[in-house]
């Protein structure tokens, strides 16, 4: 029993450890810090006064019960935004992003499954990654769904695909490092000219994420007076180290206006939040939220958006 308590306790200090000073800035110790989340950590903690009170070691439950609680608040005020959500203007935009890799059965019957969610988002934009089952099939198949849409599916093979209610042009695919792809368009809303960002990064923990989050091309600001949505799977946390290059330039659409539980993977008990929206220039979400929708493994996530100038 002792030596099963110390190892919950060790794994559970080493997470708060990692969590509070290097994070996921050594790849090969980023698996830890994936693993361990706020969450993670505090059943573990949990589990471990359990076992104390069990041994009738009640002072050292109690303030490992405590480290339990701490952390459970810690990672609810991380994955839990309580934004209103009231009051959009659906003059504005709505975007979407959903990875689909996790969809299964007969390829006709999951191109359906994707085309009714997304049609009850009503979104403006929409982008969906790890699809190739999707994107190898002739876009016309979503031209028939989205009537009205501009259709993009850039790199047949790879899996990317961008909806758009206004015409999409100068849409460009990217590889910023091996296996992590960005596509970027343009559009105009409303009037006004628009960036899609679309990023699909690799899933591996072990992959060192720094030159594809902060790739130039990502951290070069938009022109006057532009709006820009960079949207996708990122296989990354939040409260990543790299994402601190986006301090000043990009806004998390969560972080500003989000609503309800963050995480997106996996999708029956999501304890990673990896895929997001941000925004830059002359776009701010309104109300930013992830719907419980478990076809896929990753959850998708929706976003409000308002021009701000």
């Amino acid at each position: 029993m002792k030596a099963i308590i110390s190892v919950l306790l060790g794994i559970a200090i080493l997470g708060v450890g990692l969590r509070a000073t290097v994070r996921d800035a050594i790849p090969v110790i980023a698996v830890a810090y994936y693993a361990l989340t706020p969450t993670v950590i505090a059943v573990l903690f949990a589990v471990g006064s359990g076992l104390l009170a069990a041994s009738r070691r009640y002072s050292s439950a109690c303030a490992t019960f405590f480290a339990a609680v701490l952390m459970a608040v810690v990672g609810a005020s991380n994955q839990l935004g309580f934004a209103p959500c009231a009051g959009f203007d659906r003059s504005q935009l709505r975007v979407v992003t959903w990875n689909v890799g996790g969809l299964r059965g007969r390829a006709s019957a999951i191109r359906a499954n994707v085309a009714e969610v997304l049609a009850g988002f009503d979104a403006d934009v929409a982008v969906l990654s790890e699809a190739p089952r999707l994107s190898t099939t002739n876009p016309d198949f979503w031209r028939s769904r989205f009537p009205g849409y501009s259709v993009a599916v850039p790199g047949n093979g790879l899996g990317l695909v961008i909806l758009s209610k206004a015409s999409l042009f100068n849409v460009s695919l990217h590889e910023l490092d091996r296996g992590a792809y960005l596509v970027t368009a343009q559009g105009i809303f409303q009037g006004r000219p628009l960036e899609i960002f679309l990023v699909d990064f690799p899933s591996s923990p072990r992959a060192m994420k720094q030159p594809f989050i902060q790739s130039p091309q990502l951290l070069k600001p938009p022109p006057s007076g532009t709006g820009r949505v960079l949207m996708g799977d990122f296989n990354t946390p939040r409260d990543s180290t790299w994402f601190s290059a986006y301090d000043g330039l990009y806004t998390n659409a969560f972080d500003h206006a989000g609503q309800g539980w963050r995480g997106t993977w996996p999708s029956f008990a999501p304890v990673l939040d990896i895929d997001h929206i941000w925004t830059a220039g002359s776009l701010l979400a309104v109300c930013a939220r992830v719907p419980a929708i478990g076809s896929s493994d990753h959850r998708p996530v929706v976003a409000d958006l308002a021009w701000i100038s």
